[in-house]
């Protein structure tokens, strides 16, 4: 190997493994993972669905956050605090967004309870384009001044 070849692969060997480990963070971003589960029973309770809706199969779910925080005391497994947007659509076409914060191993997603706040009121526009949130917006051209 000549004195470049042998650095670049290390480089190449290292960037691989990091890049692995980041993929081994739990994946709770299906509609019937356990902070998914909770925050529509949450709103199941208070009202804002009812039994039946499809808006659980057809939830969108965000990964906001994910850090590794310690590890499990019962399965000896990397402990993850997670932060997840969950987009519950309405019959209506309006959407109720929850914020979940929950704990989750590589093997449960259920490790702890599931804390939930809806989003009532949304605070600025700021979509950037291709977001997997929201539609973009149309852009609004102004309206030339009366004289």
């Amino acid at each position: 190997m000549n004195r470049l070849a042998r650095p670049l692969a290390m480089f190449l060997l290292l960037a691989a493994t990091s890049f692995g480990a980041l993929a081994e963070t739990p994946d709770c971003t299906h509609s019937g993972s356990w902070p998914v589960s909770m925050a529509f029973g949450y709103l199941l309770d208070e009202g804002v669905f009812e039994r039946g809706s499809p808006a659980l199969e057809k939830a969108v779910i965000t990964r906001l956050a994910s850090e590794k925080i310690g590890r499990d005391r019962f399965d000896d497994e990397d402990l993850y605090r997670q932060v997840h947007l969950v987009r519950f659509p309405k019959t209506s076409g309006e959407t109720v967004d929850v914020i979940t914060v929950s704990e989750a191993t590589n093997v449960e997603c259920s490790i702890s309870d599931v804390d939930a706040y809806v989003i009532s009121k949304r605070l600025g526009d700021y979509t950037p384009s291709g977001s997997v949130l929201r539609e973009p917006q149309q852009q609004k051209t102004p309206k030339p001044k009366q004289k």
